[in-house]
């Protein structure tokens, strides 16, 4: 007996596609030494740290550790930062902002055979007001590490 009526034709093509996975060492970030500003009079100007290429007496150091030979890459603040003393009210804020790094941020850290690499940090103190209050300023940032 033969089907005269329309047709339904199904077909079906599967592909394996070889994956493959590979398990790398964590990355972790220690910090050797932090950003300093040091010490300003009131009204003092804007003062820039560059992240420089060695560790100097301000700029803030940052030990990366993970996979030997392997890249990875560097997120630093988009948005500038507050350091406060005191409360943080009025006069006891800084602004700081314009955070670079080295390597530079993005996709250019490379860890060494021994899987460590020093990453350098600089940024911009804004100006501070001939009212600023005097004490010891401080504040947080963070870096983001990722392969």
């Amino acid at each position: 007996m033969l089907y005269n009526g329309p047709m339904l034709i199904l077909a079906l093509a599967i592909l394996f596609e070889p994956t493959s996975s590979f398990a790398v060492e964590p990355l972790a970030i220690s910090q050797i030494s932090a950003l300093s500003f040091g010490t300003a009079p009131q009204g003092d100007g804007p003062v820039v740290i560059p992240a420089g290429n060695t560790e100097t007496s301000t700029n803030g150091s940052f030990q990366i550790t993970g996979e030997p030979n392997t890249a990875y890459s560097i997120v630093l603040p988009a948005n500038p930062i507050t350091l406060t003393t005191g409360a943080g009210g009025a006069n006891e804020t800084i602004t700081v902002s314009n955070f670079q790094s080295f390597p530079p941020e993005g996709a250019n850290g490379a860890l060494g055979p021994g899987g460590t690499q020093t990453v350098y940090v600089g940024a911009t103190r804004a100006a501070l007001s001939v009212n600023q209050a005097r004490g010891s300023y401080s504040g947080t940032f963070m870096i983001t590490i990722s392969y």
